[in-house]
C-alpha cells in the first residue's frame, strides 16, 4: 500500500479519504478504480450522481502477482451489519416484528442493489435468477460477489476488536503517511497477547 503511494499509483489524498470521498472521486472520473461497497457501482450508473454512467465495471478484488504465483485466487474482507434490540426497549415485540420484516427475503431482495441478501438460498437455483433480475445492477454485481465470496475473510471475533481495530487503523495510517514504520507502530499499539508474524 505504501509503495503504491510512493510510486504515484495511489492518490496521496487516499490516506485521509473515507468511503464517500472515494466514491466522489470515482464518480467524477478522477480515479481509475476504487475499492468500496456495493452501492458505488449502483451510483456509478445514476446520472444524477455520476459522470461515468455506463463506463464503470465491477469485479472481484485482484491479488498481487506474488499472491497469484502462490496460488491465491483472491482476498477480501467481510463483516456484519447486525440488527439488535436493546434490553431496555419498551416495545420488544414490535421491534422484533420490524426487524423480522427488514430481514425478510422479499425486503432484502428489493434493496439488493445497495446490499445483497443474507439468505444463502437467494444464491442458488431460481432464487439466484430472481436476485440477479431484481435490479439493473445485480446481473453484474451478484456474479462478482459469488466469485469473491470464497476468498472473503471474516473480521476477527475477539473481545478487544474495537481496541485492536483502532490500533491497526492508526498504525497503518502512520505507516502510509511515513510518520513511523508500520512494524514499530503495530508492536507498540496492539493489545497484549496478539502476536504478529515476524515478516509483518
Amino acid at each position: 500500500m505504501k509503495q503504491t503511494i510512493d510510486d504515484g499509483l495511489s492518490n496521496p489524498a487516499s490516506v485521509s479519504s473515507d468511503e464517500n470521498a472515494v466514491e466522489a472521486d470515482f464518480l467524477a472520473g478522477k480515479s481509475a478504480f476504487a475499492v468500496n461497497w456495493l452501492f458505488q457501482y449502483s451510483d456509478s450508473n445514476d446520472a444524477t450522481k455520476s459522470q461515468i454512467v455506463g463506463k464503470a465495471a465491477f469485479a472481484p478484488m485482484p491479488v498481487f502477482k506474488a499472491g497469484a504465483d502462490a496460488g491465491i485466487k483472491g482476498s477480501s474482507v467481510d463483516g456484519s451489519s447486525s440488527f439488535a434490540i436493546m434490553a431496555t426497549t419498551p416495545y420488544p415485540d414490535q421491534t422484533w416484528k420490524f426487524l423480522t420484516y427488514l430481514a425478510s427475503n422479499d425486503v432484502q431482495t428489493k434493496y439488493s442493489a445497495e446490499m445483497l441478501p443474507v439468505w444463502q438460498t437467494d444464491f442458488t437455483g431460481d432464487a439466484l435468477a430472481k436476485l440477479e433480475g431484481a435490479t439493473p445492477t445485480n446481473p453484474v454485481t451478484v456474479p462478482a460477489f459469488l466469485a469473491q465470496f470464497p476468498f472473503a475473510n471474516e473480521r476477527p471475533t475477539v473481545p478487544y476488536y474495537n481496541e485492536a481495530s483502532a490500533a491497526l487503523q492508526l498504525a497503518i495510517q502512520n505507516a502510509l503517511t511515513g510518520v513511523k514504520s508500520r512494524r514499530m507502530l503495530l508492536m507498540k499499539r496492539l493489545p497484549r497477547g496478539l502476536n504478529l508474524p515476524n515478516n509483518r
